[in-house]
């Protein structure tokens, strides 16, 4: 897994002009971030680089909304064409719900969220 930590302050999704040019990838957004991932695994890096069967992104965020935004914002369009990633490429979470399992994400509790919403344990992912 790769982790994506949130603050809460980055733009999630840029404007449609940002997100057709370059510009996407010089401007700091989430969805440009997820573009770069999505670009690195379908490349193989993973496996070239560091010899990684696969990977996966796990985005840790402020607060269960933040995720959820997150998630309503950028879930259909990584999952649609051109990108076509799978709901379970990029799982959220946040640090308020973390806390509640000692931070543990492998905790038989702790649920993070993937690219439809759904719940998804670290461990089935």
């Amino acid at each position: 897994f790769y982790r994506e930590s949130d603050e809460g302050t980055e733009t999630i999704l840029p404007n449609l002009a940002i997100q057709h040019s370059l510009q996407l990838f010089y401007d700091t957004s989430l969805f440009g971030k997820y573009v770069a991932y999505v670009a690195a695994f379908r490349s193989r890096s993973h496996k070239k680089l560091f010899g990684l069967q696969s990977f996966k992104v796990i985005t840790d965020t402020t607060t269960p909304a933040r995720a959820d935004h997150i998630i309503d914002r950028l879930g259909t369009r990584l999952m649609a064409p051109p990108l076509n990633i799978h709901s379970d490429f990029i799982l959220h979470t946040d640090r308020q719900t973390l806390a509640r399992f000692d931070k543990n994400p492998y905790h038989p509790g702790h649920f993070f969220k993937n690219l439809k919403g759904q719940p998804v344990h670290l461990l089935d992912a």
